[in-house]
């Protein structure tokens, strides 16, 4: 299932590309459960995946992840992405 979204007609959200780290980013694919996703350099998370305490919104320029973030948030999704 891929989600395209423009994100200029989209206010508050943020995204945000996988991380470089390594550790973190398996971390990522597996909160994800996406079977054989692999992430290219444009693959972005919307901020909506993220609980508002993993995101810093102290810099008024840019909204960023703190550095341990992991997408734990999936509204909508099939019973079998949630974690329970």
């Amino acid at each position: 299932m891929d989600v395209l979204i423009d994100p200029k007609k989209i206010t508050g959200i943020t995204f945000h590309k996988f991380p470089k780290d390594i550790t973190l980013r398996n971390k990522w694919l597996l909160a994800i459960r996406r079977m054989n996703f692999c992430p290219t350099k444009y693959s972005r998370l919307c901020s909506e995946h993220f609980s508002e305490d993993q995101i810093d919104r102290t810099s008024l320029a840019c909204v960023r992840l703190k550095d341990n973030a992991v997408p734990n948030i999936f509204k909508g999704f099939s019973k079998h992405f949630v974690k329970e």
